[in-house]
């Protein structure tokens, strides 16, 4: 169900998804007339009037300003998209804030025998029309309530300083009653910016109803509808009633509270820097899933940040391999920090490998006596596989688990007799990288017959996906450590316990947090990895840019390392094909 030809981008390339699955066939366009702009969809404020005389400035300013001329919202011909489908024409009304088709015309919507009747708009109809397909009609909504009505997402959440904003596709049937979540995700909210948020969301959307439709196809309607059952939700208590547009007065509070924010931070950043580190500790009592202030510091120099440790117990030898990202390139490279038999970190980083992207989160397992390495390589667009030859700094490239992915954090893990990779995937380039984790297994982990898993994205939410280390055992359970970017990236670690994996479910549930909150300095960490009686993790911490600067024990510690010289890089003579 569409306007017209004429389509915001994310409704194209979710159509042009649709259209290159051989499951889908599109057959029938509905133009629904008479129906009031969608202003989630069209961008724009339709209400007029002096109380919301301030948010309309500011809206039209934002999307000035932040909505981006190849953003979701820009106009795209479909034409050829929609080209050779029949169409008919409905009318409709607006009433309380739904669409209502005119009963005349639902019938002859329903004479194709329609599957799914899909609308790509963030306001719900009601009637007849909800009934014409027989799995409904799914549309978008936006917060935590499925019933909620809002025409604008994001810019209570933005005014209101909530971190996250939730978006959901949902079917609706029954008239209009029935009302079951078909997919649901959080994603972070932009400090200021209600189009920067929305464009982001606008793209995750796009892959939402190609994903179900993939699912309808594979279960049938009978199993389908089994799965989600419509149903009349619980109605929730969202505390305080919020109006479609704020007011001039909520206008005032919410962007003065952020202009504060961004002009004190612009201050402090004149003379602090943010700097990831890292910090690390020896024990023989096993706390895997802890951090605190008993943590040793390695502060890198100021033209650089180390994060991203992931530690080997390998051959008698500790090391801890890193991400090493000087600030003058902004190019991410792997370097290691080997230990001596003190337990003392040999520093400083040894480069180990450097390619023409960006390189991070040096995954390091042992598998069959073999040490293996997966480093992110996200703007290669594959999932890269590397072999030691000498520990701890010489790999050789092995092959790609997968292409054409832009996928981030890869982490592997062997479990019932089965090889398991969870990565972020960004379906759709413009989304937030930070949001979704998608699962893939194989019964061999050399294989280019990497299965998805049926439940993919297994995580939607900006406040638990990332990876953030091995999964580990402890007391019996398995854990996955993942960031919580929903206030910045890599602000939290939030742990994860594995209820049910196999080759059809997925399940995890939070047992627990780590926040950076031991220093007054630190404001993240998002890496969390340990072996034998060595952990490590990073975090960011605020330091002075000038020498003349108060200066912390954690601050000189290891400031020495400025003045040190580099150890000679040890890259194999010959570099193996970035891609195959």
């Amino acid at each position: 169900m569409v306007d017209g030809t004429t389509l915001p981008a994310w409704q194209a390339r979710a159509l042009e998804a649709i259209r290159r699955d051989g499951l889908v066939e599109l057959a029938l366009v509905v133009r629904a007339c008479g129906v009031a702009p969608d202003d989630a969809t069209a961008g724009r404020v339709c209400q007029t009037g002096w109380r919301s005389l301030l948010a309309r400035a500011w809206l039209h300013l934002d999307r000035k300003r932040f909505g981006g001329r190849r953003g979701a919202l820009q106009a795209v011909d479909a034409a050829a998209l929609l080209h050779g489908v029949p169409a008919i024409d409905v009318r409709a009304e607006t009433d309380g804030g739904f669409d209502v088709i005119v009963p005349a015309d639902a019938p002859a919507v329903a004479d194709y025998r329609l599957d799914v009747l899909l609308r790509f708009s963030f306001r719900a109809l009601r009637g007849k029309i909800c009934d014409a397909a027989r799995c409904g009609v799914w549309y978008y909504g936006c917060g935590e309530d499925a019933t909620f009505q809002c025409p604008l997402p994001a810019v209570w959440e933005v005014l209101l300083r909530q971190p996250t904003t939730a978006t959901d596709l949902l079917m609706v049937a029954g008239g209009g009653a029935d009302v079951a979540v078909l997919e649901r995700s959080w994603s972070p909210t932009d400090t200021i910016s209600p189009a920067r948020t929305l464009d982001r969301m606008l793209w995750k959307c796009a892959s939402y109803a190609p994903r179900r439709l993939r699912e309808l196809g594979r279960l049938g309607p009978d199993a389908f509808l089994h799965r989600y059952r419509p149903a009349r939700p619980e109605p929730v208590d969202r505390g305080q009633v919020l109006p479609p547009i704020p007011g001039n007065l909520a206008v005032l509070r919410g962007l003065g509270t952020r202009v504060a924010e961004k002009l004190a931070a612009r201050v402090r950043n004149l003379v602090f820097f943010d700097q990831w580190m890292l910090m690390y500790r020896i024990t023989d009592v096993e706390q895997p899933a802890k951090a605190g202030p008993e943590f040793t510091p390695l502060v890198p120099p100021k033209d650089r940040f180390w994060a991203d440790p992931f530690v080997v117990q390998y051959q008698g030898q500790y090391a801890v391999f890193i991400e090493e990202c000087e600030y003058a390139d902004s190019t991410g490279y792997l370097s290691v920090i080997g230990f001596n038999r003190d337990g003392a970190p040999l520093l400083p980083p040894r480069p180990i490998m450097k390619r023409p992207y960006h390189l991070s989160y040096p995954f390091v397992f042992e598998d069959g006596g073999t040490l293996y390495m997966i480093p992110e390589s996200a703007e290669n667009e594959a999932i890269s596989i590397y072999r030691c030859r000498s520990f701890p700094d010489e790999w050789e490239f092995v092959m790609n688990l997968l292409e054409r992915v832009t996928a981030y954090d890869s982490t592997i893990w062997r479990h019932n007799g089965r090889y398991w990779l969870f990565a972020t995937v960004c379906e759709n380039r413009e989304a937030s990288s930070w949001d979704e984790v998608f699962l893939y297994h194989s019964d061999s982990l050399l294989s280019r017959n990497w299965i998805a898993h049926p439940c993919n994205p297994i995580v939607s939410d900006v406040r638990c996906a990332r990876p953030a280390g091995r999964i580990f055992e402890h007391r019996g359970a398995w854990y996955r450590p993942a960031q919580d970017c929903s206030r910045r990236y890599g602000g939290a670690i939030d742990v994860r316990r594995i209820e049910a994996i196999d080759e059809h479910t997925y399940r995890e549930v939070s047992a627990g947090r780590i926040e950076a909150d031991w220093h007054a300095g630190l404001s993240g960490i998002h890496t969390l990895n340990h072996a034998g009686r060595l952990t490590c993790i990073d975090v960011i911490r605020r330091r002075p840019k000038w020498p003349a600067a108060r200066v912390t024990r954690m601050d000189s510690v290891f400031d020495s390392l400025a003045k040190a010289k580099r150890a000679p890089s040890t890259l194999p003579a010959r570099q193996a094909p970035y891609r195959q």
